[in-house]
């Protein structure tokens, strides 16, 4: 019996890396990756406990915040008040 579970084990365990190698590898998701989609859960305007969950790419994500920066400059470049004071 003893002979038995010392067979399996061994068995196992040399059987057991190759089993792991079977899964297809996953993209790699970095945050200098401009390709790399990262999600993000926003709340809901109105709503204490609702989130919305929104997914881009680093590149939209980027795009996105030039953009709103973009636009706070257009509005405020004439204001004093934008400054934050």
């Amino acid at each position: 019996m003893t002979r038995h579970l010392i067979a399996m084990l061994m068995i196992l365990s040399v059987a057991g890396p190759a089993v792991a190698d079977t899964k297809p590898a996953a993209k790699p998701t970095r945050k200098n990756d401009p390709d790399a989609i990262r999600c993000v859960k926003m709340p809901v305007t109105g709503s204490l406990a609702r989130f919305e969950r929104t997914c881009m790419t680093n590149r939209e994500w980027e795009q996105n915040r030039d953009d709103a920066r973009r636009m706070q400059g257009l509005t405020c470049s004439d204001r004093a008040r934008c400054a934050g004071n």
